[in-house]
């Protein structure tokens, strides 16, 4: 195969993307290409006023450059100039073979995909939880309008990737593409078990106190409201001793969590923006993992839970099943019930805790970034050589 000239935005990881899916998404599919592609020339397209703190900015090998956006200081207009005008102008100019939009964005003062697309482009989209939840996501007209706008720009790119099968069949049947058009890649797994990490305790943690873990913030999709409720049932019948660690952004305030689940409220735990080192030990130290999302486009921190021998509920809803497979137990997300009786069940039942340890460690060995970043490649030779 002929050598590509391959432009990927790498925006993300320079604005809050950089510690939610997307962000995790863009720096592991570039580390990969950075480690063992050197046949194809990369463009990586970055905000100048923060291009140094990209995390691979001082490994960039011969192949790769990175290229500056401008980025003119119009508030929240400013991703739109960028990406709308600004930076097909430049792919224009770099005469380049291929572009990657990692997301597609639902807001003008969030960088997304071209609707100008002067070469071949294609874009991830991971999932369509605006469409699910408009009513809470969508409800002012321009928010509509702009998603609109940006699922038709993508609808007209040359491939559509999505994280995996559940996202390729709600794009293909909800946005109306056509399924030769998209191909689903799943996501890897990266956050091992390195058993000689220090674990990072800050001092807001519960000390000497086991706890179930949650990561995914209260996003509406999130389904955080079953989650306490299964919890606040448990604490309140004295059946676990556990505290709940909620990690991401939480936009529940203080005063609406203490009216309603006023007696749990010392037990529940509230971390936003944590580093990838204090995850991990979050993760490591968990008793228990609970996702019970009930729409996702994948479900990276149910991998990375697995990986790192945490034993996982999450939700039969969406992407979630074809991620787990018989490696997690599996619940209704809004059966709060059920949902408190698989906690109670492992939590207490030490041999069935083993057993989806090892199942879930399994699984999610399965998962690997460089196969991500493979089968992407495949996508970009085949969008590049479409209609030649």
């Amino acid at each position: 195969m002929r050598a590509l000239r391959i432009a990927i935005d790498v925006t993300p990881l320079q604005t809050g993307h950089r510690l939610r899916g997307v962000g995790t998404y863009v720096f592991n599919l570039v580390s990969q290409y950075i480690t063992w592609d050197r046949q194809n020339q990369y463009y990586l397209f970055a905000y100048p006023s923060s291009l140094a703190s990209l995390p691979f900015a001082d490994l960039l090998p011969f192949n790769f450059r990175a290229i500056r956006l401008p980025s003119p200081c119009l508030g929240r207009l400013t991703p739109l100039i960028t990406h709308q005008f600004l930076l097909p102008r430049l792919l224009r100019s770099l005469d380049v073979d291929i572009f990657h939009s990692p997301f597609v964005s639902r807001d003008i003062s969030i960088p997304g995909v071209p609707a100008w697309q002067p070469v071949r482009t294609v874009v991830t989209i991971h999932d369509l939880i605006p469409l699910r939840f408009s009513r809470e996501l969508l409800s002012r007209p321009r928010k509509r309008w702009f998603y609109r706008w940006q699922l038709c720009a993508a609808k007209h790119c040359a491939h559509i990737l999505c994280d995996s099968e559940s996202s390729r069949k709600d794009v293909i049947q909800l946005v109306g593409c056509h399924a030769d058009q998209v191909t689903a890649v799943l996501l890897g797994c990266d956050l091992g078990y390195p058993g000689n990490s220090t674990v990072v305790n800050p001092a807001r943690l519960p000390s000497d106190r086991p706890y179930i873990l949650h990561v995914g913030g209260d996003f509406v999709n999130k389904n955080v409201g079953t989650l306490l409720e299964a919890y606040h049932k448990l604490r309140t019948h004295n059946l676990i001793q556990h505290a709940l660690i909620m990690v991401g952004a939480y936009h529940r305030s203080n005063a609406k969590l203490r009216s309603r689940f006023l007696s749990i409220i010392d037990d529940v735990v509230v971390l936003k923006d944590v580093s990838r080192e204090l995850l991990l030990s979050l993760y490591r130290e968990a008793s228990l993992f609970v996702f019970p999302s009930v729409y996702e486009g994948f479900g990276l921190p149910i991998l990375e839970a697995m990986a790192n021998k945490v034993p996982v509920i999450t939700s039969n809803r969406s992407s979630l099943p074809e991620v787990v497979g018989d490696a997690a137990v599996l619940v209704d997300p809004l059966d709060v019930d059920g949902l408190a009786s698989a906690i109670l069940t492992l939590l207490t039942d030490n041999d069935l805790r083993e057993q989806f340890i090892m199942r879930g460690l399994q699984r999610a060995r399965e998962f690997s970034w460089e196969k991500t970043a493979k089968a992407t490649l495949q996508v970009y030779y085949a969008a590049a050589n479409q209609g030649a």
